[in-house]
């Protein structure tokens, strides 16, 4: 319920501030933190573990790694990506236990990450590991498919390709999921042309004509979102007329109750204020992605936008501008500008709540 929501608020805020305190503690005082680090460490909150990680790293001398390692184990796995980071970096003559773990972690943050390491150093006796991976198929969230496909393509060599490589582009070209295939043709471009295959870019919205077209009766003006937060309310015009396809799904999310006590997880002053995310922790969604809609819509103060790992990748995430980021535009799709309310935003810090969005027409 609400009062629910606006504790777990105020703990996420105090949270923050516990956070700062630990990696400035560990910046300054190096290994006399360690008594405050340790504390820390067995509190039940992703938001402290992380950054007491990060407050390790700070330290960066070989006691801190038994402390990563624990944290490498932890049931957040967030804090098990942090620390995996972290650990590969601190410990790297061990970097081959800590990939092989990630890779056969739960969750898709820390398996993401290793794959992402494994591109980075160019482990290629890890290509056949990632071949296995790859040939899951649907199994396998989309985002660890598409980061295979990504990191094979780092490891081609014009003049000969292995063929652990082209088993996993082949696996890529027919993949369910749109942003693999188009991940996969984009690496292709990079082969022979003898050695490029043709991929169907053709990617199916969530919505049927049908409801398109009651969409397009229904909004002859652009509907509105009325956002009731933890810190209050704010209200923002939905530009159908711009991105149709990203506001209907925003409002098909907004009306199933997806956003109901979903986290603001990202704020940074002078840039953004981002949440809709179900995870928590910036990377989650709905379960599907949705195309871009670009525009030539400017990115002022109050702008909406959605949030992406690529193009053609959103999905419930949105953020607002809290100032001017002409950097983003024709980057991330517009579909919305706060026209109340923006003192609200201002005030937005990490784990405030988003308690419920209501979509009101527009006038006729």
């Amino acid at each position: 319920g609400v009062g629910k929501a606006k504790k777990l608020s105020e703990q996420k805020r105090s949270s923050n501030i516990t956070a700062a305190t630990v990696i400035y503690a560990a910046a300054i005082q190096k290994g006399r933190a360690f008594n405050y680090i340790d504390s820390l460490m067995r509190e039940d909150d992703p938001i402290i573990k992380n950054a007491c990680a990060d407050a390790l790293a700070e330290i960066a001398d070989k006691s801190v790694i038994p402390r990563l390692a624990v944290l490498f184990n932890d049931k957040s796995s967030s804090v098990r990506g942090s620390a995996f980071s972290h650990l590969t970096t601190l410990d790297s003559n061990n970097a081959a236990f800590y990939i092989d773990q990630a890779l056969n972690d739960p969750d898709y943050i820390p398996v993401i990450l290793a794959i992402d390491l494994i591109s980075e150093k160019k482990l290629s006796n890890y290509l056949p590991t990632l071949n296995t991976i790859m040939s899951r198929g649907y199994k396998i969230e989309s985002d660890i498919r598409r980061s295979i496909v990504s990191a094979a393509g780092t490891f081609i060599d014009e003049s000969e390709t292995d063929q652990v490589i082209m088993d996993i582009l082949k696996l890529g070209i027919n993949d369910p999921g749109y942003t693999v295939r188009k991940e996969t043709d984009h690496i292709q471009a990079s082969l022979p042309e003898s050695q490029q295959q043709p991929v169907s870019l053709i990617a199916e919205t969530k919505f049927t004509e049908r409801q398109i077209k009651t969409a397009l009766r229904k909004y002859i003006r652009n509907p509105y979102a009325k956002v009731i937060t933890s810190k209050g309310e704010f209200e923002m015009e939905l530009y159908f007329d711009t991105a149709p396809l990203t506001v209907m799904n925003f409002i098909h999310l907004s009306d199933m109750g997806f956003y109901n006590n979903l986290l603001f997880h990202r704020v940074i002053p002078d840039f953004v204020a981002q949440g809709g995310d179900p995870r928590g922790d910036g990377w989650g969604g709905p379960g599907y992605s949705i195309r871009c809609e670009y525009s030539n819509e400017q990115y002022k103060r109050g702008t909406v936008g959605i949030a992406t790992s690529g193009k053609d990748t959103g999905g419930s995430q949105f953020f607002v501008t809290l100032s001017p980021q002409p950097h983003l535009e024709n980057r991330y799709t517009v579909f919305g500008q706060v026209i109340y309310g923006m003192d609200i935003v201002d005030k937005l810090v990490v784990g405030d709540i988003v308690e419920k969005i209501e979509i009101q027409e527009g006038s006729e």
